[in-house]
């Protein structure tokens, strides 16, 4: 059993080193993400701007909007994400999503601000479209919450 988690563990290893190299090549080329995002870290509507920081790092934000039957709110998400892989892989987001003036009668987000882990995957083709579908766990003033989203874009 443990000569099958090491070989296992050895699989996953060399896998990551050889989509390192390769995911090194795709975003040095094309380093920047504009993306529009359904549900997910922006609540309802969102748009994001993303740096890749290293081959694997990035950091962005948006600005999206939450309407609600107390009026449209607008949100801010902030975060930091991990992407394992070249044209297939495995994203990770963390953050948060600010919603400045609150969320109206909304008990959930009147605070202005909730935490976000993102986890999902991503699709980068070499010509720069990328397709991310994700689970986001949003956590509010005692509210935890888990939104399906799927943000598409284009790499540059």
């Amino acid at each position: 059993m443990r000569r099958a988690r090491a070989v296992g563990l050895l699989a996953v290893t060399v896998f990551a080193l050889s989509a390192g190299s390769a995911a090194a090549q795709l975003r040095e080329q094309r380093p920047e993400l504009i993306l529009g995002e359904a549900a997910g870290r922006g609540l309802v509507l969102s748009a994001s701007y993303e740096r890749f920081v290293t081959t694997s790092f990035a950091v962005g934000g948006g600005i999206g909007v939450f309407p609600g039957p107390w009026g449209v709110v607008l949100t801010v998400p902030l975060y930091g994400s991990l992407v394992l892989g070249e044209t297939h892989a495995l994203y990770l987001g963390v953050g948060a999503t600010l919603t400045p003036g609150g969320g109206g009668d909304d008990d959930r987000i009147d605070s202005g601000a909730m935490g976000t882990f993102a986890v999902g995957y991503q699709f980068q083709s070499s010509g720069g479209f990328v397709v991310r579908p994700t689970l986001t766990l949003l956590a509010n003033n005692g509210y935890v919450g888990i939104w399906p989203g799927i943000a598409v874009g284009r790499a540059f």
